[in-house]
C-alpha cells in the first residue's frame, strides 16, 4: 500500500499497472484513496505495451477510473489514445467482433465523456454498440436521402433550365406568329363595314390589341358624326399607355368633338 498518499507520486511503469490491474479486475475500490491515480497525475500516456492484453487492460482502467474519479479529459482522454493503439493493433485488425466487443464495453461502462472511446461525440448518447449501428445506420439513410433529394433537385432544376431555354428560343417565333395572327384579324376587320367595326372597338370584342387599330380606321371615326356616347366609350377603350400616334392626335381631337358636341347639347 502507498504511504501518504497525498504525496506520493508514481512512475508512470507504475500508473500503467494500476490501470492495467483495475481494467483487469473490473474495479477501482482498491485505488479510491490513492491521490495519483484519482487525480490522474499522467493525463497523457505515450509509451504503452505491445501486447494486445495489456492495451486492454491499460484501456479498461483509464475508463473506469474516468467514469469513478471524474477524470476530465473530453475528447484528449487519454483512453482514447489508446484506444486508437487497439483498433490499429493487428490482432484487432483481423478481428473486428473483438473490437466491437470492446467497444460495446465501453460504452456500458464509461461515465460522463461523451468521446470515450473513439474521440468523436456523435456517439454521446450510445449505450452499447447496436446503438452505435444503429445510429450509424439511420445517418447514412438520412445522407442517402439528403443526396437523392438533391439530385432530384439538381434534375428539377437541369430540367427547368432546358425549358426555359427552349421558351426563349421559341419566344422571337411566338412574337412573330402572333404579330402574323394580329395582322391577318386586322385585315379581316377592316372588311367589315364601318358601323360594325366601331361597334367591334367600343364593345371590346376585337381580336388584336386597340394600339394597332390602322390610322385608316382613326380617320374614319373623326369623320363620322359620332355621338356623345360613342365618342365617350372611344375614349376610355384607348388605354393610358398608348402610343404617340393616339396619345397626341386622335385622343385630342376626339376631346375636342366630345367637348363641342355636349356644349351643343346643353
Amino acid at each position: 500500500m502507498l504511504k501518504n498518499i497525498n504525496k506520493t507520486r508514481l512512475s508512470l511503469e507504475h500508473f500503467i499497472a494500476i490501470m492495467q490491474e483495475i481494467g483487469r479486475t473490473n474495479h477501482t475500490y482498491k485505488y479510491k484513496d490513492y491521490h495519483a491515480i484519482t487525480k490522474q497525475q499522467y493525463t497523457h500516456i505515450r509509451e504503452v505495451p505491445e501486447s494486445i492484453d495489456e492495451l486492454i487492460f491499460l484501456f479498461k482502467g483509464l475508463v473506469l477510473c474516468e467514469r469513478d474519479f471524474k477524470w476530465i479529459g473530453g475528447s484528449v482522454a487519454s483512453n482514447i489514445y489508446i484506444f486508437r493503439k487497439i483498433k490499429l493493433h493487428p490482432y484487432m485488425q483481423n478481428n473486428r467482433e473483438k473490437l466491437e466487443e470492446l467497444i460495446d464495453w465501453s460504452f456500458k461502462n464509461r461515465g460522463n465523456n461523451g468521446y470515450t472511446p473513439l474521440g468523436t461525440y456523435k456517439y454521446t448518447s450510445c449505450k452499447s454498440i447496436d446503438d452505435m449501428k444503429r445510429f450509424d445506420k439511420e445517418k447514412a439513410e438520412r445522407y442517402r436521402a439528403h443526396v437523392l433529394a438533391m439530385e432530384e433537385r439538381k434534375k428539377i432544376n437541369t430540367q427547368k433550365k432546358e425549358t426555359l431555354k427552349k421558351l426563349a428560343e421559341l419566344r422571337p417565333l411566338k412574337r412573330y406568329l402572333t404579330n402574323q395572327t394580329y395582322k391577318l384579324n386586322i385585315e379581316l376587320f377592316m372588311l367589315k363595314s364601318f358601323d360594325c367595326r366601331l361597334n367591334q372597338v367600343l364593345d371590346g370584342s376585337i381580336s388584336f390589341p386597340i394600339n394597332m387599330l390602322p390610322e385608316r380606321f382613326w380617320s374614319e371615326a373623326l369623320n363620322n358624326k359620332l355621338n356623345l356616347n360613342q365618342l365617350s366609350r372611344l375614349l376610355e377603350v384607348i388605354p393610358r399607355h398608348t402610343t404617340e400616334f393616339l396619345k397626341k392626335t386622335i385622343k385630342p381631337r376626339l376631346v375636342n368633338q366630345k367637348n363641342n358636341l355636349a356644349s351643343r347639347v346643353a
